[in-house]
């Protein structure tokens, strides 16, 4: 079976790990309203968006470790004398 290109790559990554998206298009939403606070001078709600944006990032930047963390875990490989380790090399502690 062939590895899916483009457009079929991201969707099934955005289908895998549904947080990242949806976390990166609230930090955009979140930053477009604070400019549009911006240009309009209210700079205490832009103050406010800002650091929502930043709560909405920190997020997201949480749910890109989760996933990360967890297909790590996917990936491990064992054999018989332990963990062999995602490259094929035995950890110094097995040893």
């Amino acid at each position: 079976m062939s590895e899916p290109q483009g457009f079929e790559k991201l969707k099934a990554k955005m289908l895998a790990e549904p947080l990242v998206p949806a976390g990166a298009l609230l930090t955009t939403a979140i930053l477009c309203g604070a400019f549009y606070n911006f240009r309009r001078g209210n700079k205490k709600m832009t103050n406010y968006m800002m650091r929502g944006r930043v709560a909405a990032q920190g997020a997201t930047m949480g749910f890109v470790a989760y996933g990360a963390y967890f297909t790590a875990l996917d990936r491990k490989e064992y054999d018989d004398s332990g963990y062999v380790g995602n490259l094929g090399h035995s950890s110094p502690a097995q040893k």
